[in-house]
């Protein structure tokens, strides 16, 4: 019986390749630390992920700071950044900056959507829960040249003036095709829990 040797080279190069698929795996499987200490997402095989490309405070977002996109090539898209979101109250002597209720964060993101001229279709926000926090969200439909694009935000506070936006969209006109991403917030994970100040 002739012996087989694992040194030959067609064996060698199999172990390799099977090596560096079961590697590639194992690191296309765990979850990515988008915002240090905040949020982890556990990206979807078919979404490639880069920089928004945005500096903090970049025009016309003065109180956004991007941090990850993650597109897909049909035209999904997920948007993961930071806001700022001020409330402030007349102290006689100057403006106090202070933490929004709840009510107030809902005014605030309705607001934001409001100012935007091309949105359409946005109704009410609604409240929801991303990795057990309290969360809210808004749907609504911007129209850009020939385009439609559905978009549906997400609000999550992490501090007391400071929220995770979670933003999906599709360029495909179709709220099928928004909808088809929402699996993708279980892969969401938020590090730091708010708790409210007293």
């Amino acid at each position: 019986m002739q012996a087989v040797y694992y040194s030959h080279p067609f064996f060698m190069r199999t172990l390799i390749i099977l090596a560096i698929f079961a590697m590639s795996f194992t690191l296309r499987s765990h979850a990515e630390e988008i915002i240090p200490g905040v949020l982890t997402f556990d990206c979807p095989t078919n979404f490639g992920g880069f920089g928004s490309g945005e500096e903090p405070g970049d025009p016309p977002f003065p109180q956004r700071f991007g941090y990850r996109e993650y597109l897909a090539n049909d035209g999904r898209q997920i948007n993961i950044n930071v806001r700022m979101v001020e409330c402030y109250t007349n102290k006689g002597y100057g403006l106090l900056i202070r933490e929004p209720d709840d009510n107030e964060l809902k005014e605030k993101l309705a607001g934001l959507i409001k100012s935007y001229s091309n949105a359409t279709n946005a109704p009410p926000v609604v409240d929801t829960i991303i990795d057990g926090q309290k969360a809210i969200s808004i749907s609504y439909v911007s129209h850009v040249g020939p385009m439609t694009l559905h978009f549906e935000n997400y609000w999550v506070k992490v501090q007391s003036n400071a929220v995770v936006e979670i933003l999906l969209s599709t360029t495909a006109d179709s709220e099928e095709s928004l909808h088809s991403m929402r699996p993708y917030l279980s892969k969401i994970k938020i590090l730091k829990k708010y708790s409210p100040s007293k």
